[in-house]
Parts: structure tokens; C-alpha cells; sequence
């Protein structure tokens, strides 16, 4: 006569070993992708708030934009390439050229967006801009 019970093997659908790996796979994955550092936007250094900048009047390049979105130095219209020229040429003259950007309020965004790419393709070092009529 038997008295020990039967023992069930338990067998297992999916091997854990196996999900252990896959854990582990996964977490280093992780781990390097957050590494990664993905820039998908502009980058602007702000000054601090109580921080004061000289800036010599002739390293002084003013640009205005319009409502139409059409791009003034002085009283001449600049296009993009033109734009680009003229500051790639100013900063050749002047390394320490400061661009400022005075924007009108009912100026396209995507015209906004073209011209600060444009100045940032440049690599000017001291780009600032602001809003008008508001």
C-alpha cells in the first residue's frame, strides 16, 4: 500500500529564466536611452534676473519685424538669406555683435520661428528679442 501522496510536478507555460533576461535587457535599454539627450527645440541662454549687460551701441544690429512678417534693418527689406549674410558679415567686423529682434504682436508665428533659426544658424552670440504693440 501507497501512503505518500503523489506529487504533481508543476511545470511552468513560460520559463522564468527566460522573463529574467528579458527584465534585465529591458533595464540596461533604459538606462542607456536616458542617457540620451534629444534637444528638439531652440536653446536660449537667459541672463539672470539681476544681471546688467553694456553693449556698445555700434555692436548694436536692430531688426523689426512686421505685421505682414516682412524683415526691416533700418528702412531696407532683408530676406532670410540676405538677413543671414548681412549678420555672418557682422560678426566677421564686430565679434562681440548684439542682435536685437523687436517683433510686432500681429506678426506670423512661423515667420517669427524662420527668423530666429536663421539668426541661430549664424551662431550670433547675443541674439534678444521683444514684442511690440501689444
Amino acid at each position: 500500500m501507497n501512503l505518500r501522496p503523489k506529487r504533481r510536478t508543476v511545470t511552468d507555460p513560460i520559463e522564468s529564466g527566460s522573463l529574467s533576461d528579458l527584465a534585465f535587457l529591458l533595464i540596461i535599454y533604459f538606462i542607456v536611452i536616458a542617457g540620451f539627450n534629444v534637444n528638439l527645440g531652440y536653446l536660449l541662454n537667459l541672463p539672470s534676473k539681476d544681471s546688467q549687460r553694456m553693449v556698445n551701441t555700434q555692436d548694436l544690429i536692430r531688426l523689426k519685424l512686421n505685421e505682414t512678417g516682412d524683415l526691416y534693418l533700418g528702412d531696407e527689406v532683408l530676406s532670410l538669406p540676405g538677413m543671414e549674410t548681412t549678420l555672418k558679415e557682422g560678426i566677421g567686423r564686430r565679434p562681440n555683435l548684439t542682435v536685437l529682434l523687436s517683433i510686432n504682436s500681429a506678426c506670423p508665428w512661423q515667420r517669427v520661428v524662420d527668423v530666429i533659426g536663421a539668426a541661430q544658424r549664424t551662431q550670433v552670440e547675443n541674439f534678444s528679442f521683444k514684442m511690440e504693440n501689444l
